[in-house]
């Protein structure tokens, strides 16, 4: 099933909107994630408010923040722009924004919180990828320092064997 999923993720690249600036930086960049349940002692946050909700769990201390495109069976074949989190210790997706987000894909890079914070100073925005003036307006150069070793090492391989396995379930 998770491969057929990570398939949406190709077929949707592969046409005009794979050319998009914020699309091509995750498609070089992204890591590519499967949904899984919210642990029961986790709450659901506001709907529609995913980099809100992204922040205030990463601020909790509970996850680390990544920003991409995701992908809600649910709602078709095109991406969101979406903020979720990843849990430090298992590497699992944590997104509380979704009602279901078991079945959901994501694509996207990890921001460091320091990252965070000086966005949310100096833009008063959440999110980090598209601040309401696209991408390539100064964003990829803002973020291209950061985003291929700020992952936590141990995270990252955690992440990347648990994505190897699901892939060839």
């Amino acid at each position: 099933m998770a491969s057929t999923f990570y398939d949406l993720i190709d077929a949707c690249f592969a046409g005009v909107f794979g050319q998009e600036p914020i699309a091509r930086f995750l498609r070089e960049h992204g890591i590519p994630m499967a949904g899984e349940p919210l642990p029961p002692d986790m709450e659901c946050g506001e709907p529609r408010q995913a980099f809100r909700n992204a922040w205030d769990l990463t601020l909790k201390g509970e996850v680390e923040y990544f920003e991409g495109y995701a992908w809600d069976p649910v709602c078709g074949e095109l991406p969101f722009h979406h903020a979720w989190g990843v849990d430090r210790s298992t590497g699992a997706v944590r997104d509380t924004t979704w009602q279901d987000p078991a079945g959901a894909v994501y694509l996207g890079v990890h921001v460091p919180t320091g990252v965070l914070l000086t966005n949310l100073e100096e833009s008063g925005v959440f999110g980090v990828l598209d601040k309401g003036h696209g991408f390539e307006h100064g964003t990829a150069d803002a973020i291209w320092g950061w985003v291929d070793h700020t992952l936590p090492r141990d995270v990252r391989s955690k992440r990347i064997q648990r994505e190897r396995r699901r892939r060839h379930a």
